[in-house]
């Protein structure tokens, strides 16, 4: 799942290269691709929240979605490497 969601991302951001804005139906087509790639993933979170944005927008500005594509990205990158925040203690 995470590779069909990496390429997802990989693609949506070639095409938003070319493409400054998109329409909030755009958007919220491809985030529902990727909400069915990653729905087993705690970075859904923030596919969620994106999609509730599109409900109340009608467009989007393509540097704002590559912000989004490498939020994404990052998050499966640390979840992937299974990274876990070291525990401190009280002295």
């Amino acid at each position: 799942m995470e590779t069909q969601a990496r390429d997802q991302i990989d693609q949506w951001r070639t095409e938003t290269a070319d493409k400054p804005l998109q329409s909030a139906q755009q958007v919220q087509d491809r985030l529902l691709d990727l909400y069915a790639a990653l729905r087993a993933y705690p970075v859904i979170g923030e596919v969620e929240k994106w999609l509730a944005l599109t409900r109340e927008r009608s467009l989007f500005e393509g540097k704002e979605i590559v912000e989004l594509l490498d939020e994404i990205d990052t998050d499966l990158a640390v979840e992937s490497l299974d990274l876990e925040t070291p525990e401190t203690t009280g002295s």
